[in-house]
């Protein structure tokens, strides 16, 4: 009961692109990389239990200094010139030129927010010259001459500070690499600043032509810690290992728009009456000090003038907890009413709240309180749609996160070309959820399975080549909790059969013919439109049909 193709299951390894699948024959593991398109960032809730952008690194190309993205003067470079400390040939080396100048690589127009503490860090090993200099450009946002400046000596393992008040690290890594990071907190936003490294020294000065150093693995994130380096190139195409239900999954979710602008800074939402705001008050349950705190002095409220649109379905969600022990009546208000519609049951942790409705008018959304009420709150969200997704933070304009894709093409050989077996462990909450889906080389499905197409909480429906053979008895899923389902199906003979959290819930015939090309590419999850979130913990292929007791097994929770 091998299967051909394994994703996640405990294993999980992410980078730009794609998602590490994997088969195994006699007890090794032979990978599969699963594709993975998204063209935007996103947000996940990590292991630590916080909000955090997918990727963490805020860098692209960390580790192609030859790429566009950074720009380099008075050196030359030769990339994947060097062993990296990962073991891979792709260490560049930067050799500053004969001029007299401050050489340099860096990336340009990175936008600091304020309050926010960043930390920089990147590998290096001395080739001719035994020293680097990192920097954090942005006088304004540190309240510096040159924003964060330091330097980093190998030959005396010395530190210097030459502008800033940073917190440093510089550890050894093994095989004459070092990595150093500097970490500092702003004091104000500030837009477009480079992130530059300069080579030896900071001062101008005249290169030889080829002292230099290697260079590796530059990543810059939010917080006080360097965090596990995660590469990246462009940083759309991550997969997000999400950690919501306790345990770490796949997510996957359809596009969606954050349409409320300014979704972190309710102090400068442009419509308050009898609440006092205090930005940058507390915590956030993304771990920085950026939640804003609301003092209600009588029924009051505020909006950020952002209009519905009549007759069109919305969530609204927002993190939110109370700043004291006293009884709290707050909530969101929707279609102009400006008295609270949906009470939040606040405590003194942080939670996030969401409310479904139907505008009945082109009027405002917002957060509406009594005389007493004391909250913080994190992360306002509207959104089209049935249910809140993951959050997506705005600034000065809505933003849309793109639908996650999760695919695989090429894949025949780990397909059952006559019979097979597929089955998956996922966490589903309470709406409608396209689960997964085989395709052949035409791109005719062979098969679909789907959640509440037909009621709320049925997985009933399974696609082929155009047909619908619908399994019956239906089977309800528990909502917000793990289940498992096996599909087992023989092409000879047109039959399905679907178990389910133990269960034997059914089997059928179908009545298209199956295709004859090639079953080439699976997907997991929102290939329907606008179907919610999956949440896969397992996901696996079989070429063969699976006995009854071995399905049962496999799908006992």
């Amino acid at each position: 009961m091998t299967p051909s193709l394994e994703i996640g299951n405990g294993n999980w390894a992410v980078k730009s692109d794609s998602l590490l699948g994997y088969k195994t024959i006699d007890g090794k593991y032979y990978p599969r990389e699963i594709g993975v398109t998204r063209a935007t960032t996103a947000t996940r809730i990590n292991a630590d239990g916080l909000v955090e952008l997918t990727p963490y690194n805020l860098l692209t190309w960390s580790e192609e200094f030859d790429n566009a993205a950074w720009n380099r003067i008075a050196l030359g470079l030769v990339s994947n010139d060097a062993t990296a400390p990962n073991g891979t040939l792709t260490a560049d080396k930067i050799t500053p030129d004969t001029t007299t100048a401050q050489h340099q690589i860096r990336q340009l127009s990175f936008s600091y927010n304020a309050l926010t503490s960043y930390t920089y860090s990147v590998y290096f090993k001395p080739n001719g010259y035994n020293a680097i200099v990192m920097r954090m450009a942005g006088a304004t946002a540190f309240g510096t001459s040159f924003g964060i400046v330091v330097k980093f000596d190998a030959s005396t393992m010395v530190t210097t500070i030459i502008d800033g008040a940073p917190t440093t690290t510089f550890t050894s890594v093994g095989n004459g690499w070092y990595r150093c990071s500097i970490t500092a907190t702003t004091v104000a936003a500030q837009s477009a600043q480079a992130i530059p490294i300069y080579p030896n020294n900071w001062d101008p000065y005249a290169g030889d032509g080829t002292s230099g150093i290697y260079i590796w693995g530059a990543q810059l994130v939010e917080g006080t810690e360097p965090l596990d380096y995660l590469p990246t190139t462009d940083r759309l195409d991550i997969a997000r290992i999400d950690y919501s239900t306790g345990e770490a999954a796949l997510l996957v979710e359809p596009q969606r728009t954050n349409q409320y602008t300014k979704s972190e800074d309710f102090n400068g939402w442009s419509s308050k009456t009898l609440v006092t705001t205090t930005a940058d008050y507390s915590i956030s349950p993304s771990g920085i000090l950026n939640a804003d705190r609301l003092q209600f002095t009588g029924s009051g409220f505020l909006h950020n003038a952002i209009a519905q649109v009549s007759a069109t379905q919305y969530t609204v969600s927002c993190y939110a907890k109370r700043n004291d022990s006293g009884t709290q009546s707050v909530g969101f208000f929707v279609n102009g009413t400006g008295t609270v519609d949906s009470a939040w049951s606040l405590t003194n942790e942080w939670q996030r709240f969401t409310y479904t409705y139907t505008a009945s008018n082109s009027s405002q959304t917002g957060i509406a309180g009594l005389v007493g009420a004391d909250v913080s709150v994190f992360g306002f969200q509207r959104e089209v749609g049935s249910n809140a997704t993951s959050y997506i933070p705005t600034t000065s304009a809505s933003v849309t996160r793109n639908q996650d894709v999760i695919s695989k093409t090429g894949i025949s050989d780990l397909i059952g070309q006559s019979e097979g077996t597929v089955f998956v462990e996922f966490f589903y909450k309470n709406n409608f959820t396209e689960l997964l889906n085989i395709q052949n080389t035409t791109s005719s499905f062979l098969m679909r399975t789907r959640i509440g197409q037909v009621g709320t909480n049925i997985l009933s429906t399974i696609y082929a080549n155009g047909g619908s053979f619908p399994l019956h008895p239906n089977y309800t899923l528990t909502p917000n909790s793990i289940n498992k389902i096996c599909i087992v199906y023989n092409y000879a003979n047109k039959t399905t059969k679907l178990f389910a959290n133990g269960v034997f819930v059914g089997s059928t015939v179908g009545t298209n013919a199956y295709p004859t090309t090639l079953q080439d590419r699976i997907g997991l999850g929102n290939f329907a439109g606008d179907s919610t979130e999956s949440r896969f913990n397992i996901f696996n292929v079989f070429k063969t049909q699976l006995t009854d007791a071995e399905c049962i097994a496999l799908t006992t929770l």
